[in-house]
């Protein structure tokens, strides 16, 4: 074996674009299931947070609030930049329910900005299924390798 060659292991942490103690090597690009790994990560981490000053703070809801804006800005932007698949027989109705679920989170979060207390639980509530959801997705990115998601 020549010494230049790098052992099998390191064939492999050095093909996924990782240095020799599994970090990321010096201009390498990430593979497309790190960049998905770390973006379910941030998001369960966000919503942590969000729920951690919630507890810490005897109330302030105005993360959770946040959280949801951005979960549900984010998923309505990418599905309606995708319109028309949206409502395109035949209509996936899962979709259009994530839609519709994330538009009335929208509409729940911004009247909780102004204090209604029933906006209020149930922008909590919402932002709890979006917890469940980022953990479910950490779960599944951690567990299986994908392949061609972009």
């Amino acid at each position: 074996l020549d010494s230049a060659e790098p052992a099998a292991g390191q064939r492999v942490a050095l093909y996924a674009g990782l240095g020799p103690h599994g970090t990321l090597a010096h201009g390498a690009a990430m593979s497309e299931n790190s960049i998905v790994a770390a973006v379910a990560i941030l998001v369960l981490m966000a919503h942590l947070a969000a729920f951690a000053w919630l507890a810490w703070t005897g109330g302030d809801v105005r993360p959770v609030l946040c959280c949801n804006v951005a979960v549900a800005v984010v998923i309505l932007g990418y599905q309606l930049s995708r319109r028309r698949y949206l409502l395109v027989p035949p209509v996936d109705q899962e979709v259009v329910g994530l839609v519709a679920f994330e538009a009335a989170v929208l509409l729940m979060s911004g009247w909780s900005f102004h204090g209604r207390r029933a906006a209020v639980i149930a922008s909590s509530a919402a932002c709890a299924v979006h917890l469940v959801a980022s953990a479910a997705a950490v779960l599944f990115v951690l567990t299986f390798r994908m392949t061609r998601l972009f």
